[in-house]
């Protein structure tokens, strides 16, 4: 819902019916746009946590600089998504 409508458009209810919920089953685990907003973000920070935690840094120091460069790039999909998600946050001045 951020990355289609931009982080103004994403209210608890329109992204409620985004994921086929009830806005009040989704109002239960975020009471404001700021909570749902905040959880997003450390979601995202999660996810590239876990990649670097998986990665075989057993090159060079330039090469596993690089490496860990590399998952915070948007080189694919999942990457390009979470750098517009990220933008859009930060656009807003949402840390």
């Amino acid at each position: 819902m951020i990355k289609q409508e931009g982080l103004e458009s994403a209210s608890v209810r329109k992204i409620a019916v985004e994921a086929g919920i009830s806005a009040g089953s989704m109002r239960h685990y975020f009471s404001t746009q700021q909570e749902l907003f905040l959880f997003s973000m450390n979601l995202i920070q999660e996810r590239v946590k876990e990649r670097i935690a998986k990665l075989p840094l057993n090159g060079s120091t330039e090469e596993n600089v690089f490496t860990l460069l590399e998952q915070v790039l948007p080189l694919d999909e999942e990457r390009i998504f979470e750098m517009e998600v990220w933008q859009a946050f930060y656009s807003q001045g949402t840390d």
